[in-house]
């Protein structure tokens, strides 16, 4: 914390948003895109926070250790730094949009993998491709959000579309909770996880075939 504080200090101060740029922005939240992507962001954090709540108490269950366990998350971490370059390097060949779509679905596969896993090898893939996923996811939309609306405002539309993590860390980790406290079962994360990833990527296919946005075209996005 003091080292944060201490960058924040170093931080030149943000420029003031005129009530021209604010009712843009507020234009902007109102539009289907963001609603889509804001949708697309709260399911995907359900799914990955469930595994990074769950991940080690479902590996103990399969017999795994408690360092074995922990040491999942730190793999997601590690593979979450190839998706954030890797997927993030391939947009303005691929498309923007299309490869933060391919996040999605690289988030619902390693999903798919941990409903499959009853061992810890599986898990140790599951924990890879998760880290991919969301390291692509979170690397790519401030890069979607520019591309889609500008970079005027892009501070206030940022923090108002990332409070969807706020959203899904308070709701996916009590729900998934409640549903193990009840049944006794650490399937139910998993399960949770999988269905949210569903519909993470139902959104942003949905926002895919509205507008197709490549990375290497920002300007021609507009507000709708």
């Amino acid at each position: 914390m003091a080292m944060l504080l201490g960058c924040a200090a170093l931080l030149s101060r943000p420029p003031v948003l005129r009530a021209k740029d604010t009712a843009n922005v507020m234009g902007m939240v109102r539009t289907r895109t963001f609603v889509l992507l804001y949708i697309a962001l709260i399911f995907a954090g359900i799914a990955i926070y469930c595994s990074f709540v769950f991940l080690p108490a479902f590996a103990m269950d399969i017999g795994a250790s408690h360092v074995a366990g922990a040491a999942l998350i730190g793999y997601v971490g590690a593979a979450s730094v190839v998706g954030r370059l890797g997927l993030n390097a391939l947009a303005p060949r691929f498309g923007l949009l299309n490869m933060y779509k391919a996040s999605y679905w690289i988030l619902l596969v390693s999903c798919s993998v941990w409903l499959l896993s009853h061992t810890y090898s599986v898990l140790f893939i599951f924990a890879l491709l998760m880290g991919v996923g969301y390291g692509g996811i979170a690397a790519m939309t401030p890069a979607v959000a520019a591309a889609r609306y500008g970079i005027e405002g892009l501070g206030e539309l940022l923090g108002i579309l990332m409070t969807s993590f706020g959203i899904a860390c308070l709701v996916g980790p009590p729900l998934a909770g409640v549903l193990v406290d009840y049944t006794h079962d650490y399937k139910w994360p998993v399960f949770v996880a999988a269905l949210s990833s569903v519909i993470a990527l139902g959104a942003v296919i949905r926002l895919q075939a509205e507008e197709p946005l490549t990375a290497s075209e920002p300007q021609a996005a507009t507000a709708d």
